[in-house]
């Protein structure tokens, strides 16, 4: 009985593989699709980790994104700090390494969650890190979520330099 049954299990997974590497929430990774719906309407993307990247202390997962058989860009998930808590960010840019999309995937404080707002987000779409990304002045800020935003701001170049980094490394 105990072969048949794991004979069983084994066709079973093989029918039905469950990836155990991701980390992701169902919510997130939605968020994530309809972030890469709105840059690119009615593609399907390919999101394929980037080889040899390992998560930094802030930089969780990044994947190049691939299209019409050609790469458009890549896609970072990272986290910043908030007042108290660390709240999680998608970045996706393009093969110039500008950003074209800037989502909160999750924020875990009381206050400052504006900076979800698409709104306040819009403004980084077009930044390169060569960009300037001071709070008031580069970037408007929200009044009750200083710290997110300036964080978010930090961040959000330092991503980029890293992303572009690996451009010229790799």
């Amino acid at each position: 009985m105990k072969i048949f049954s794991t004979i069983i299990l084994s066709f079973w997974m093989f029918l039905f593989p469950i990836d155990f590497n991701t980390d992701l929430s169902k919510n997130t990774i939605k968020k994530i699709n309809k972030a890469l719906e709105r840059v690119w309407p009615g593609k399907t993307i390919l999101q394929e980790p980037v080889d040899g990247f390992e998560s930094v202390e802030y930089l969780s997962h990044l994947f190049s994104l691939k299209f019409d058989g050609m790469e458009k860009g890549y896609m970072a998930i990272a986290s910043a700090p908030s007042r108290f808590d660390r709240f999680d960010y998608l970045l996706i840019v393009n093969n110039e390494f500008e950003i074209v999309a800037a989502e909160i995937l999750a924020y875990r404080e009381d206050y400052g969650g504006e900076i979800a707002s698409p709104r306040w987000l819009k403004q980084f779409v077009g930044k390169k890190v060569t960009d300037p990304f001071k709070l008031n002045e580069d970037v408007v800020g929200i009044s009750g979520a200083t710290v997110s935003c300036r964080s978010a701001s930090i961040h959000f170049k330092k991503t980029l330099g890293l992303l572009t980094g690996l451009n010229k490394n790799g």
